[in-house]
């Protein structure tokens, strides 16, 4: 697949549902979480990037977010160009 046609897949079915998802880079580094909007959402968007909050900060995340408080601290970016592989689980 293209950056391109990952792009429209995370934002057609991934956005849409906040599951959990893996994403398996092309070297093999392998992620766990979910696609979360930020500010930086469209800039992000224009270079095939998403803000991606991993698993392991997701409790975190959620915390600050049940405060009012949107951190993106607690969040990685995920680049188009660089995934092999990405599905729901």
């Amino acid at each position: 697949m293209t950056k391109e046609e990952i792009a429209e897949s995370i934002e057609q079915e991934f956005f849409i549902t906040y599951k959990s998802v893996m994403i398996t880079y092309k070297d093999h580094k392998i992620f766990y979480g979910f696609f979360q909007n930020f500010e930086d959402q469209k800039e992000l968007k224009n270079d095939f990037k998403y803000r991606f909050v991993p698993n392991n900060n997701s409790a975190a995340f959620y915390a600050e977010l049940g405060n009012g408080k949107l951190n993106f601290e607690h969040s990685i970016i995920i680049d188009c160009a660089k995934i092999a592989k990405i599905v729901l689980v």
